[in-house]
Formats: C-alpha cells, structure tokens, sequence
C-alpha cells in the first residue's frame, strides 16, 4: 500500500469495500491520527455506495470532503498538533479553523489528474 489508508472496492457495483490502514502507518502514530485516516477512508466509502455514477472516481471534491472527515476528528480528538505539524497552510490554529479555499488549491494540486467535480 503506498498510501497510510485506503478505501477498495469492486469496480461497477454499489456494495460496500473495505478500508484498510498500512501497517507502517498503523505501527508509528497515535490512535487519533489511525481514527482521522479512518473517517476520510469511510468518506470515499459514503461517496462510492451513494454515487450514481457508474464508473466512480477520484475528484478534488470527494477529496476535500474526506480530509474534511479527517481534520474534523483530528480537531475533535484535540490533536490540532497533528494538523499544525502536517497542514499547516491551511490549518489556523489561532481560530481552530481550517482555510477552505486554501485545502481546494492544495488538493487541486496534489489531485491535479482529477477532475474537481
């Protein structure tokens, strides 16, 4: 798995896949960390069993939702650490806020062979 979490699932068919964290991953960080990695995988999970696409796939917005999820049970858990260590362009830990459009740029770039929408 070159990722710390990811959502599978058979391709064309409305059932529910499986999430799975990498080992690596599971073993060096905190349970909150493994927990918000959890959410953005069970995001995509949500995306794909509620999708009326027939072929579905990767978008900047199904993206920005599940780090969304992700940031949300990161901020929730009291771990903003983690978002200042890692998102720190755009995660403002004076407002506990994350900067919206800032998340769109960064994962409009990160994703930029998907489609935004």
């Amino acid at each position: 798995m070159t990722s710390n979490g990811q959502y599978v699932y058979i391709s064309g068919k409305k059932e529910p896949g499986k999430v799975y964290i990498s080992w690596d991953f599971w073993k060096k960080t905190c349970w909150e960390d493994v927990s918000a990695t959890i959410a953005h995988e069970l995001t995509h999970a949500v995306q794909h069993l509620t999708s009326d696409e027939g072929k579905f796939g990767c978008t900047v917005e199904r993206e920005y939702e599940a780090y969304m999820a992700k940031f949300y049970v990161l901020m929730e858990t009291g771990r903003t650490d983690i978002l200042i260590d890692s998102w720190s362009g755009v995660y403002n830990p004076k407002t506990g806020k994350i900067w919206k459009n800032e998340l769109w740029k960064a994962l409009k770039e990160a994703y930029a062979s998907c489609p935004e929408y």
